[in-house]
């Protein structure tokens, strides 16, 4: 009897949320989870596959607030709440994402939840943002919030991040159709632009390093499909993928955080289009800072950098002499002196340059760009 009733007010909370204006986006990620009753759940939860909302806590909600928890599930979606949260301590994280969540509600016109968190000094502000200044308070001095993000079981955390971003990027096309880009929440707009927009001419990329370094040859163990069903087993054409990468970001004072979103956001598309066997992410300014190990797209997402001093592009060099990557690919705005060192010939280099078009280099090949307009 009770989930009845719950069935009928779900059916009625959508119908509100559909009715609002300007409601594609939303909806579109709302109904791509999969709803299931929970009665193990305090009130709500989502893996960004799943929704499960508890029966009874949904019963007891106001009409308004019914239509703010689905909104707020999908928000969590959007954001991929689930897949950043790695690396991270687990209820520090939820507490960060409910902050960020909750302004997006209150900024679009929801009513928020009676025990809702919401600071206005987090306006605007992102998950990760947020989660630096949260992360330095004891875990006993936490504001209570309902876990409402749950790690995914039946599907592993790449898998589950690239079905996500289907989703949701399907979503975002759809409110751009519809006229409906204007009610996407800002912060959304730019998470999903930062890493799904590249600006930078990746084709030329692609076509240099898979012409020089793609180990195109012919094999029996993969026949060419062409001729087997006229009973002639020819050898078919194959590409071993790309081996070693390693990316250097610069870090240094002369760097915008701008810019700096800007090289993680082609950081992701190298990865996901190149598909490495390995590959590392190093940082530096006057020396190397941090180096990250990429074994999955969403790591890109969560790579942390420290530094921000001046720029000497030495050490990176040298690096390259040591490690003997099969491809460098350097991130720099170039105010730095590149006479520093030789140039080592090990590999191919790919000088990634932003706002300086007098920068030139006698070994590899330099690429300009423009940041993505905002």
């Amino acid at each position: 009897m009770q989930t009845e009733e719950a069935n009928k007010l779900l059916d009625t909370a959508k119908i509100h949320l559909i009715s609002r204006p300007d409601s594609v986006f939303i909806t579109t990620i709302l109904f791509s989870l999969r709803f299931q009753w929970d009665t193990s759940s305090t009130l709500f939860s989502t893996d960004g596959k799943y929704l499960w909302i508890n029966p009874e806590a949904f019963i007891r909600l106001t009409p308004d607030q019914r239509i703010t928890l689905l909104a707020k599930a999908a928000y969590h979606t959007a954001l991929q709440h689930v897949s950043r949260m790695k690396g991270k301590r687990k209820k520090h994280w939820y507490v960060s994402c409910d902050y960020a969540t909750n302004d997006i509600l209150k900024g679009t016109g929801f009513v928020l939840l009676d025990d809702a968190i919401h600071e206005p000094v987090y306006a605007d502000q992102t998950s990760e943002d947020i989660y630096t200044i949260v992360d330095m308070v004891d875990e006993r001095d936490l504001p209570f919030v309902h876990q409402s993000i749950r790690e995914c079981e039946d599907m592993d955390a790449e898998d589950m991040a690239m079905w996500v971003e289907e989703r949701v990027q399907s979503a975002f096309m759809k409110a751009k159709l519809m006229n409906q880009g204007s009610s996407i929440p800002g912060c959304v707009t730019t998470f999903l632009n930062n890493l799904r927009t590249p600006k930078l001419p990746w084709n030329r990329i692609l076509d240099n390093v898979l012409t020089e370094l793609a180990a195109d040859d012919y094999s029996y163990q993969k026949p060419n499909k062409r001729y087997l069903d006229q009973n002639f087993i020819m050898p078919g054409l194959y590409s071993e993928r790309l081996g070693s990468l390693r990316i250097y970001v610069d870090i240094s004072g002369s760097i915008t955080q701008v810019e700096f979103d800007q090289f993680i956001s082609e950081i992701f598309h190298i990865v996901k289009k190149l598909q490495p066997s390995v590959t590392e992410v190093i940082s530096f300014d006057t020396r190397l800072t941090d180096k990250h190990t990429v074994n999955e797209l969403r790591d890109v997402v969560e790579l942390v950098f420290h530094g921000g001093g001046g720029t000497r592009i030495g050490p990176v060099l040298d690096d390259i002499k040591e490690e003997k990557p099969e491809v460098s690919i350097i991130f720099t705005d170039g105010c730095f002196d590149i006479r520093e060192r030789p140039i080592p010939r090990e590999g191919q280099i790919f000088w990634i340059i932003h706002d300086n078009l007098h920068f030139k280099a006698d070994t590899g090949k330099v690429i300009h760009y423009e940041l993505l307009e905002r």
